[in-house]
């Protein structure tokens, strides 16, 4: 089980220099809603990253989030799964998550790219219905790099996550120290047994922004 409950991560609202003329109608993103959507709408944008990645690494909260986790090497197999996913074991990933993770706050928003497990025969996700994952599941503080995985999946699902009160799952935050190879991923990952529901879907130019809670 996870040892305490780590505090709510919110960034928002976050500006970036040169904004103007994107092409977008927001001079400021105001939320990770907002955020997935302007996502959805240019696929990526690197000075929004950028600023992101600043303000999550002025945090506090996100500062104390990544003082209350181990180091990887005292983590061999979350750190493992975060480099080798395809190749690593999921039962030892599972183990040190319960033994060391955290619990996510009520209400903090994640991203996730790839195809929604419950679909109907045209690919579009099932609304209002829950999946339990058989796997740890990989988020981020990035709406781009989510949307990366997604393209990497070959989906147009972008989600935003909402962890709901009764989430009770452990959870890793990786540190986006320089010296990390895929600090830039502002990666967290959930343990084994996320319930998963997709309540709305806002179709965009890229992607379809999946509103999921967790529980």
């Amino acid at each position: 089980m996870a040892n305490s409950i780590l505090p709510l991560i919110d960034i928002y609202p976050v500006s970036e220099s040169g904004f103007e003329g994107t092409g977008y109608l927001h001079s400021i993103i105001e939320s990770a809603d907002d955020y997935a959507d302007f996502i959805a709408y240019r696929r990526s944008h690197g000075g929004i990253q950028e600023a992101v990645a600043d303000e999550l690494s002025l945090a506090k909260s996100y500062k104390q989030c990544k003082r209350q986790m181990l180091y990887l090497k005292d983590v061999p197999s979350i750190n493992k799964y975060r480099n080798d996913p395809e190749n690593c074991c999921l039962d030892a990933v599972e183990k040190e998550l319960r033994n060391n993770g955290q619990q996510l706050s009520q209400g903090q928003k994640l991203f996730h790219g790839g195809i929604f497990p419950l679909t109907d025969i045209n690919g579009e996700p099932i609304l209002d219905t829950e999946f339990v994952l058989s796997k740890p599941l990989s988020t981020s503080f990035c709406s781009m790099i989510a949307a990366s995985n997604a393209d990497t999946h070959h989906s147009r699902h972008l989600w935003i996550i909402t962890i709901s009160e009764s989430c009770k799952l452990p959870a890793y935050v990786f540190s986006n120290a320089s010296n990390q190879a895929l600090g830039y991923e502002l990666e967290v990952l959930l343990g084994t047994g996320a319930k998963v529901k997709c309540l709305n879907v806002r179709e965009n130019i890229y992607f379809d922004v999946l509103e999921v809670i967790v529980t």
